[in-house]
């Protein structure tokens, strides 16, 4: 009896161990390896469906591929998670390593006793034909090597199979192309291949049969319609709903988030397939922003750069990769947008009859001063229209003290003027003071001005700025 509960106890210590172990507990690190290897090679595909150059350096940089045509073939052969457009493309590129790729991935199809026209519907089906002539030949001059090393007896050279494999493809397209009116004939068809064949004749009911096969049947075209996307979607690191401001008008919509591998991907409903749009996280930072009607709120930017990379959905559903860049506005503060004077110990200004939109009360080397700020007409209007269309950056030659008090009152919670730049930004000259671009973009062929004094960037070359003062409409 004794032996019989010292054998059940040591059965259940051995469950509790597995059980601990399936749970993650107790595991080496050589035994989480095969999860990171998973999640490293889930992010390869992703990485070779947004660029294929790059998804394969990144796989062959992690160990994940050798860096052999044989195995990058392999990886492309089996293609799973792959967009089929992405191989089109790699297998496509006139580079010596991806036509040595591309030889190797042709060798992976076995034709073997398959007339040419089920070869080709196999092959085809493979990957996308990229669009490019060029790349086309290549990959075609490669099929019909492999289409007559397996098959040697079927024609007389590689030259007539590719030529043939040419002009089925031409056939498929002009039969099935609702574009093309004037549908070839089988006559038309022969016609059109007499002499192919190394001079001479191929036989006719050859010609005919891969006719009415293609007529019959066309070829299936792979469609990239996102279905590689859907493992993304699973197991992600967090999910849920956010409101998210875009758009030209800076409308709020809900959207179904779903962050995976450093890439936010946003949905209009949780069952939708397809991502409305993806934010890929790389060079991105995040900051807080205060937002009196919306808590916890925040914002995406791009560090240290003006483009954000994004893809979203265009009108047939698919996603497309594109770059947002938007031009920045920079606005001077002073006789600007606002006009102010002050009742400081040294030189006050004389006030205006009109009052005054808001008083600002600071202090300056330990005196208090008051300053009474008057807004430019319609400013308010003119901030919120303009704010949808550029990036707005405040840039004043006035002590940051003042210049910020003056900037929270027009952003007034609303998040526009968050970029500011003040004197300590500017380079004093002459009893002045000269503000430099550099601190807010170094692309400036997308940045506007509006300031009452162009002579505070006199720094720059006429050509690249224009003011009043050089309009002769004026």
């Amino acid at each position: 009896m004794t032996l019989l509960k010292e054998q059940l106890k040591d059965e259940l210590g051995e469950v509790v161990a597995e059980m601990e172990a399936m749970e993650g507990g107790g595991l080496t690190a050589d035994e989480t390896k095969p999860s990171n290897k998973a999640k490293q090679t889930s992010i390869g595909r992703k990485k070779f469906n947004m660029d294929p150059k790059k998804g394969i350096e990144y796989l062959i940089e992690h160990n994940l591929l050798a860096p052999t045509p044989e195995d990058v073939a392999q990886f492309l052969y089996k293609g799973e998670g792959l967009n089929k457009t992405a191989i089109g493309d790699y297998l496509g590129e006139r580079h010596d390593f991806n036509e040595r790729v591309l030889r190797a991935f042709v060798e992976l199809h076995d034709f073997t006793d398959l007339i040419l026209v089920q070869a080709l519907r196999q092959f085809l089906w493979s990957f996308r034909l990229p669009g490019e002539a060029q790349k086309i030949d290549r990959m075609m001059e490669c099929f019909a090597q492999r289409y007559c090393q397996l098959n040697p007896n079927i024609f007389t050279n590689t030259d007539t199979c590719y030529v043939l494999s040419f002009a089925i493809i031409m056939l498929n397209t002009s039969l099935h192309n609702p574009s093309v009116k004037d549908k070839p004939s089988v006559e038309q068809f022969i016609s059109m291949n007499r002499g192919i064949n190394n001079g001479g004749d191929l036989p006719r009911e050859l010609l005919v049969s891969l006719y009415e096969s293609i007529k019959t049947e066309p070829f299936k075209i792979p469609e990239d319609d996102g279905n590689d996307l859907m493992h993304t979607f699973f197991n992600p690191d967090k999910e849920g709903w956010l409101w998210k401001q875009g758009g030209r008008y800076k409308s709020w919509k809900r959207r179904w988030f779903i962050l995976n591998d450093n890439c936010l991907y946003y949905f209009e409903y949780t069952t939708d397939k397809e991502p409305r749009g993806i934010i890929p996280l790389e060079n991105i930072q995040v900051r807080e922003i205060q937002d009196r009607h919306k808590p916890h709120c925040f914002e995406l930017y791009a560090a240290g750069s003006e483009f954000i990379k994004a893809c979203k959905t265009d009108s047939e559903g698919k996603v497309v990769e594109g770059i947002v860049k938007r031009k920045v506005l920079v606005l001077d503060l002073d006789e600007t947008l606002i006009h102010s004077h002050h009742d400081g110990v040294a030189r006050p200004t004389v006030r205006p009859g009109t009052p005054p939109d808001f008083v600002l009360k600071v202090t300056i080397d330990r005196h208090p001063v008051r300053f009474f700020v008057h807004k430019r007409p319609h400013v308010d209007f003119f901030l919120d229209i303009v704010s949808q269309w550029y990036e707005l950056v405040v840039f004043t030659a006035s002590m940051e003290i003042y210049g910020a008090a003056v900037a929270d009152k027009l952003d007034n919670n609303r998040g526009i003027l968050r970029r500011r730049y003040y004197r300590q930004h500017c380079t004093p000259e002459m009893g002045s003071y000269t503000k430099d671009l550099s601190a807010i973009c170094s692309d400036l062929s997308s940045v506007f001005i509006l300031d009452n004094s162009p002579g505070a960037y006199r720094a720059y070359p006429p050509k690249r700025k224009r003011g009043y003062e050089s309009d002769e409409s004026s």
